[in-house]
This record gives structure tokens, C-alpha cells and sequence, in this order.
């Protein structure tokens, strides 16, 4: 179909207005000549309309709007900050922000919307598509509940440290303080201990316990209406999270969602004893009774979070419920709520730390023999079951990569007179998941696995004797379907824990509440053992690796609640020490009323597996560079630290000569040289030698007669 085309005569003009005649083409025009010059934009959908700014001359716009510029690069790349000025260039308090992306726009209007630029301005940001909308409102309109949030930037700002240093946290009397460990200062170094909070009148930074969150991110302290966390270089608050009387709290794996729990005991059914949050926004997503049991013992944690978050688990004697992270409900089968049964009893249960699969313990009950099972979630496919009679005692232990899995029971004999350990190791990478059994004659006093390895180390004592000894076992790779006894040695009786480093290879042998003897040693991947130290700290009860490895704290803490005489007995030797992966002791406090010390966790690390494998296997090389920047900071710090000793000598000689100028140009400083002599004359000087004998060293031989 051809273009249309107007062609105007003098009839078509209005009555006065023939004249215009002379001003049109003769020739037809196309009006898609005109229509196809271009559409004029109608939205803008990346573009933030800013008020609340100040109205400012011309003299001081270049640097607001540096100011408001920078602020609004946080949230993504700006391709525009415009200020709207009167025309005598008289700023009016408004900007157009424009982004690259609408999405990027959209998240700087809904966390600078409020925003206090200083005490006398606040922004009131919207979309610039919103703004008609906005104007038009009827009075009678209700905005949408808000909801809090908060913007996670440099969370983890502390990795960034040119020192590669650690951080710790201390909780003690009433105090909480976060430092820096500095091995080359050694004396630990103040980064922030709640002076903000008391600058405000607070009389505490935390009213009952502080503690880190598992990847670092965050410190939580707790209040009486609730929990408070901080983040960031300067610990600022970034959210609270309303629970009267809050007695423990967990984070899931990711940070996403934290778990809290007043105390209330399970038969008061209180349904607001538990609350779930979402970290970020402050919500109450979910309220739960106290469950009836504690899988991992104790009083907490009632509710067992999988290894990725998606989902968490409660248990009852005979049954274990498994919500969905996502929605807060639980998971359904056939559109109904379908709990995991164990009629014959359950005993406790523990989720993979890497994958998602529940360990799950029925003990036995008259004719039913004891039963491990693995379920798969959510398919709740049985991965391997094992049935085991004569059962006293089960514990459950995961490797730290999920690999394997050991069934650790004590069995009895028939008379149930005697006992016998047995463990029952299981390959979760290898095909229809075979296991293992090994038996030991001896008592076992204590099973570790060894971090990020193959390896697992046992405490085992002798019945007749009594003598303790380690033994180390190595699970060779897949299809070898081996565990074989690596190496044993004999050690003090008192020695009651083993502590593997968070890269294996190194682990402390600790007597705690005892003696305190400690033992740092390695186990070299041929599997020769190397105590490299022994040493002791008295009292000790807690030892904790940073997450690197490179060092280890021991402390003797107390119980916040009191905990009668052993606690007073604790509180006389409370503090901690410092000491290197090797046992060399780098710093060491007394701290009365000691109730809690961390080093402050790392978020999981970016590379394989297998790379963190072969960085194990080259460490000497990856060291040689660390040992030299450690050893041009010991020298920076020796030259510091002499040439301000020079400093201050230069200084106290200057004194002296100045002092010696003085006494020379003093009018009678001739007479007291006279003087002086005049005694020298008077005096007679005798010299006298003594001789003193000392003896350093004896030793006697015995020469038999010839």
C-alpha cells in the first residue's frame, strides 16, 4: 500500500488566514517522512528522581555533587548525576541519577529513599517513572508496610589485610573487644571494643554474650529485648532482631537466616520460643515451640540446618520433620506433611557438612538390632542402612568434605559384662556407598576425623594397664576399599583431646581440665609422626585453631551463669595464650572472668578441593615468600625500634653536653676545678686486686684399673 500523502489548497486554509498559503511545498508530502523521524522516549526506567539534597550556589555544586555522585556509585555504574538550578543557577535540591541498568537503579531508590546526607537533610529518592503516579495520590492513600534492610558492603573487609593477620574476638568481666593478632608485634591490637555505644551512655557493648558468625561477616551481641548485629570496618549496627530474653543463637550455614531461643522449656509450649529470621531484613519468618529434643545433646540447637540452607530439621523420640528453607514449611509428600518415622525409637541425627544426606541413629530396642541409616533429601532415598546388635553406644562422625562417614558403637558380649569398640567407615563417593568395619581391643576414649583429608586419629587406653596410646589410620582411594593402621605411639594418660589443624597435617594433643599438657605435632603424608613441642598451660579447657592453621589459642574460660566452686576454681587461672602451628608461645594474658574467646571465622574458600590439596603438597615453596615478608617486617620493626632507642639517647647526650656547656661557662667553675684538685692531693688511692673462683661445671669418670 503506497504511502499517504496530503497535498493543502487555499480552500483547506481557515478565513483570514490565506497568506499561509505562500509558505507550503507545491509538491506532495509523505507523512511517514515525519513519523518515521523518531518516537520520543516515554519512561525512564533507570533513572532516580533525588530531592532533599541542598539548595546550593554555583560556588559549592561542583563538590555536592561529588558527594551525591559518590553515594550513588555504590550501587552500580551511573552514566548521568544531573541538578536541577533555577535560572540563576541556583541549586533546588533535586538530582536525576541515571544508571545502566534499571535494576541497579532500582536498588539504590529503595536504600538511599531516607537517607540522612547530614542533620538537617534527608533524601527522598523515587523511580523517575513513579513520579506522575506519586503526584496523583488520593488523600486517602496508605503506603505499604517497610520493611528494615540493610546493604552487605565490605563484609568481609578484614581479608583484605596487607599482614594477611587474623582477627579474635574476647568476651570477659565487662567487656567485649575485637583485635588483631600481629605476630610480629605480638601483644594483640585493638580494632574496636564497643567505645561508640558507650560514648552514647550505654554502660556495655553486649549485655550477656557475643559470638561471630560461622563465615565472619557479622558479630552478634546479645540484649535483653534481642539480638544485635554489626558488621563492617567500623562494626556499625546493621540490624536488630526482637526476642526477649534470648538464651542461643545460630546462623545457618550461608548467613541467610538466623535461629534464636528464649529458654522456655518444652512443656511450657510457649509457640514463640523459637524464631526464625531472615539475617538481612530483620523478618520473623516462622515461631516455633521448644521442640523435644536436642539432636546434638545438651539444650541447643533444637533445629539441625543442612549443609547448603535449603533446608533444616527437627526431631522428636520417634520421628524427624524436614522443612524447606524457601517456603518454612515442611516438605510434602502427595501434598501432605510426611515426617521421617522411626516407631522403634530415634536416637539422634546429623546432616552431611557438605551435601544434602541425613545420618540417622535408632538404638536398639529388645529384638531390634541397633540401625544407621543415610536418606537422601528430598527424595528421602535410602543411600545405606546397617544394622548392629549388641549395641551400648553410638556416636556419628563426618568427614569435613562429606567422603566418608564412621558409625563409631560399642558393642557388648553376650554377659554384657565386657565391651568392644567397633567402627563402621562408609565411602559416600564411591558406587552403592561399601563400608568398612574395624574392631579394636582397646577402650576408645576419642575419635577424629582429620580435617579436609583421608586420615582419622583414635585415643585408645588399655583395660589391664590403662596405658593410652594415639593410633592414626589412612582410608586409601577409591575402589582400594582399605583402612589401614598408619602409625601408633604411646602418650601421657592426662591426654584426653585431639585437635587437628583446619588443613590437616598438624594437630595438639591437650590434657584439658587436668595438667594442661599440650603436645604440637604433625603427621607427614608418608605417615611419620613428629611431636615437634611440648608444652602446658594449667587449667586449660579450650583450644581453638585459627581458620588458616598458622596458629592456635588455649584458654581457661568460665561458665557467664555461675557455676559454683569449679567455676571460681576456673576464674583463678582465667586467660588465654597465643602459640604458633608449631608450639612457640607468642603471647599469653591473664584475663579475670574470661567467658569467651574465637578467632574470627573465614568464609569458605573459592578454590578446589584439589587445589588446596596440591598448595599442601608445595607448601615450602608457597612459604618461602611469607617467610621473607615476615622477615622484612622483624627487621622494619628492629630498625624501628633501635633507631628510636638512638633517638632517645641522642637526646639524653645533647642533655649532658649542654648541661656540661653550662657548667663550664658558670663564673665559678675555676673555683670548683681548684677545689677538686685539692682533694685529689689530699687523697691517697690504694689498688687492690681480689680473686674470686667459681666452679662452672663437674663431671666424674670412672677409670677402671689397668
Amino acid at each position: 500500500m503506497p504511502p499517504e500523502s496530503v497535498k493543502v489548497q487555499l480552500a483547506d486554509l481557515p478565513e483570514g488566514e490565506e497568506d499561509l498559503l505562500e509558505y507550503l511545498s507545491d509538491r506532495e508530502e509523505c507523512i511517514e517522512d515525519y513519523e518515521d523521524e523518531g518516537e520520543k522516549e516515554h519512561t525512564f526506567p533507570n533513572t532516580v528522581m533525588v530531592g532533599g539534597a541542598p539548595c546550593v550556589g554555583p560556588e559549592k555544586q561542583e563538590k555536592l555533587q561529588k558527594i551525591v555522585l559518590k553515594l550513588f556509585e555504590r550501587f552500580g555504574e551511573v552514566t548521568e548525576c544531573e541538578m536541577i538550578t533555577d535560572d540563576n543557577k541556583q541549586g533546588l535540591g533535586f538530582f536525576f541519577v541515571t544508571y545502566s541498568s534499571a535494576d541497579d537503579a532500582k536498588l539504590a531508590c529503595d536504600n538511599l529513599n531516607g537517607h540522612a546526607l547530614d542533620r538537617s537533610h534527608t533524601f527522598k529518592a523515587v523511580m523517575l517513572d513513579n513520579y506522575d503516579q506519586i503526584i496523583t495520590r488520593t488523600e486517602d492513600y496508605r503506603p505499604p508496610p517497610s520493611v528494615p534492610f540493610f546493604v552487605r558492603e565490605h563484609l568481609w573487609w578484614w581479608l583484605n589485610d596487607e599482614r594477611q593477620r587474623e582477627q579474635l574476638l574476647l568476651r570477659y568481666a565487662d567487656e567485649t573487644e575485637i583485635y588483631w593478632h600481629d605476630p610480629v608485634e605480638r601483644a594483640p591490637m585493638l580494632v574496636y571494643n564497643g567505645s561508640r555505644e558507650r560514648a552514647k551512655g550505654s554502660k556495655v557493648w553486649t549485655e550477656f554474650r557475643a559470638m561471630w558468625s560461622p563465615r565472619g561477616s557479622y558479630v552478634t551481641t546479645f540484649h535483653r529485648p534481642g539480638v544485635a548485629l554489626w558488621m563492617g570496618e567500623g562494626f556499625r549496627k546493621a540490624m536488630k532482631y526482637e526476642h526477649k530474653e534470648v538464651k542461643h543463637l545460630e546462623f545457618s550455614p550461608d548467613e541467610e537466616y538466623i535461629i534464636s531461643w528464649d529458654g522456655t522449656p518444652h512443656a511450657a509450649k510457649y509457640d514463640k520460643a523459637v524464631k526464625i529470621f531472615r539475617t538481612q531484613t530483620g523478618e520473623v519468618l516462622r515461631s516455633f515451640p521448644t521442640p523435644m529434643v536436642a539432636p546434638k545433646g545438651g539444650e541447643f540447637p533444637h533445629f539441625l540446618w543442612s549443609a547448603d540452607s535449603k533446608y533444616f530439621a527437627k526431631c522428636s523420640d520417634k520421628d524427624i520433620l524436614v522443612y524447606e528453607t524457601a517456603t518454612m514449611k515442611p516438605l510434602m509428600v502427595e501434598g501432605k506433611t510426611a515426617p521421617l518415622k522411626f516407631p522403634d525409637g530415634l536416637d539422634r541425627f546429623e546432616w552431611s557438612p557438605t551435601d544434602p544426606v541425613l545420618s540417622i541413629w535408632t538404638p536398639e530396642r529388645g529384638n531390634s538390632p541397633g540401625r544407621l541409616v543415610l536418606i537422601e533429601i528430598p527424595s528421602r532415598r535410602e543411600l545405606a542402612t546397617k544394622n548392629v546388635f549388641q549395641v551400648r553406644d553410638a556416636q556419628l562422625h563426618w568427614q569435613s568434605r562429606g567422603d566418608y562417614f564412621c558409625l563409631n558403637v560399642t558393642r557388648t558380649s553376650k554377659s554384657k559384662k565386657t565391651g568392644h569398640n567397633q567402627l563402621e567407615i562408609f565411602r559416600l563417593r564411591e558406587k552403592n556407598v561399601p563400608v568398612e568395619m574395624v574392631s579394636l581391643r582397646e577402650n576408645l576414649k576419642l575419635f577424629q576425623w582429620e580435617n579436609s583429608g583421608s586420615r582419622f586419629a583414635v585415643l585408645l587406653q588399655d583395660e589391664t594397664t590403662h596405658a593410652q596410646m594415639i593410633r592414626f589410620y589412612q582410608m586409601k582411594g577409591r575402589g582400594k576399599g582399605t583402612c589401614e593402621i598408619i602409625t601408633s605411639f604411646d602418650i601421657s594418660s592426662q591426654i584426653n583431646q585431639v585437635y587437628w589443624s583446619p588443613l590437616g597435617t598438624h594437630f595438639v594433643l591437650a590434657s584439658l581440665g587436668s595438667d594442661g599438657t599440650l603436645l604440637f605435632g604433625n603427621l607427614s603424608a608418608d605417615g611419620k609422626p613428629d611431636i615437634v613441642h611440648k608444652d602446658e598451660h594449667f587449667m586449660v579447657n579450650e583450644v581453638m585453631w585459627d581458620p588458616t592453621g598458622r596458629y592456635v589459642i588455649t584458654a581457661v574460660t568460665v561458665p557467664m551463669v555461675s557455676g559454683g566452686a569449679s567455676a571460681w576454681r576456673y576464674n583463678m587461672e582465667a586467660g588465654f595464650a597465643i602459640w604458633s602451628f608449631q608450639g612457640r608461645l607468642q603471647y599469653k594474658a591473664q584475663k579475670e572472668r574470661l567467658y569467651h574467646v574465637a578467632w574470627r571465622p573465614r568464609p569458605p574458600a573459592l578454590v578446589s578441593p584439589e587445589k588446596i590439596d596440591e598448595v599442601k603438597k608445595n607448601l615450602k615453596e608457597y612459604s618461602k615468600n611469607y617467610d621473607r615478608i615476615d622477615e622484612e617486617l622483624k627487621r622494619s620493626k628492629r630498625e624501628e625500634f633501635q633507631g628510636a632507642r638512638k633517638e632517645k639517647m641522642d637526646e639524653f647526650l645533647e642533655m649532658l653536653r649542654a648541661m656540661d656547656d653550662a657548667r663550664k661557662d658558670h663564673p665559678s667553675y675555676d673555683d670548683w676545678e681548684d677545689g677538686w684538685d685539692d682533694l685529689e692531693d689530699q687523697i691517697e688511692w690504694e689498688e687492690i686486686e681480689e680473686q674470686f673462683e667459681e666452679e662452672i661445671d663437674s663431671k666424674m669418670e670412672v677409670v677402671a684399673d689397668s
